[in-house]
């Protein structure tokens, strides 16, 4: 999976682009506190890693269930 970072203005928003898939998430700009930026950016980072790998996983499923079922040979 490939993540992309960029700072804007009022947040940091993580790209997460997977085969077709792409997924934009957004956190806020002041880490938690006793957090450094560089730990909560990579927090960040693995929470949209997740987020992402979750909602293709649910996507998945959902195609697999529209398909209709395969006819075999007995």
């Amino acid at each position: 999976m490939e993540v992309k970072a960029y700072e804007l203005e009022n947040s940091y928003q993580f790209i997460c682009t997977q085969d077709e898939y792409e997924f934009k998430y957004d956190f806020v700009k002041e880490p938690p506190e006793g957090v450094t930026l560089k730990q909560y950016l990579q927090d960040c980072k693995s929470n949209s890693i997740g987020l992402a790998e979750w909602e293709i996983a649910q996507r998945t499923t959902a195609q697999q269930e529209q398909e209709p079922p395969k006819e075999i040979e007995i």
